[in-house]
């Protein structure tokens, strides 16, 4: 029972680490979205 435990815990470490990486992505995402929509009519889509 000891070792599924620890397993368990392992996971949800895991698991929060991951959350913390897709958080940071979605904020990269958002702040690129954000310029993107600010530069809409002097920046070329296919070569930004």
């Amino acid at each position: 029972m000891n070792n599924l435990q620890s397993k368990y815990e392992i996971l949800l470490e895991e698991e929060r680490l991951l959350a913390d990486k897709i958080e940071s992505c979605e904020e990269c995402v958002e702040v690129i979205m954000e310029f993107i929509a600010k530069k809409a009519d002097t920046i070329h889509v296919l070569t930004a």
